[in-house]
């Protein structure tokens, strides 16, 4: 679920209504697939696509289902500093740590929408782009991604 349209594409009417963690509801009116890059700690950037990805614009936060993931075969591992989640020889690293009371913890991750300067630079043929700073929006994509 995301509180913004930046990255949200292919965007499809709807009308969902979703309980949050307080026990409310919250509705979603749009739902697509969103695009964007995860950055690590480190740096490193990823490509990543989430599909089935609900615009509830009342948010704080944009949320990311781990369990939703796991029925769809990714499997969760971790330690102290971060968690893991592995899908098809690819892992997300859960690694912005925010301290929850004493000893607790919540593991996130900073996610980057696509914007429309990164897919001007990249489809129309006429703009000139730096290559250090292609590198800088898009990172390393795979093959499976830009395919």
């Amino acid at each position: 679920m995301t509180n913004c349209l930046d990255g949200l594409i292919n965007i499809k009417e709807c009308d969902i209504s979703i309980k949050v963690g307080n026990g409310k509801s919250v509705k979603s009116k749009k739902l697509g697939t969103w695009k964007g890059m995860i950055v690590s700690k480190d740096g490193s950037k990823k490509p990543i696509q989430i599909r089935n990805v609900k615009y509830v614009p009342k948010l704080h936060y944009s949320l990311f289902s781990i369990s939703a993931a796991m029925l769809k075969g990714a499997k969760i591992s971790g330690n102290k500093d971060m968690l893991m989640l592995s899908m098809n020889n690819s892992t997300m690293k859960l690694d912005r740590k925010l301290m929850s009371g004493e000893k607790g913890c919540i593991f996130g991750v900073m996610l980057v929408p696509y914007t429309d300067e990164m897919a001007a630079a990249s489809v129309d043929g006429k703009r000139r782009i730096d290559v250090n700073e292609y590198h800088k929006l898009l990172g390393h994509p795979s093959k499976a991604i830009t395919n």
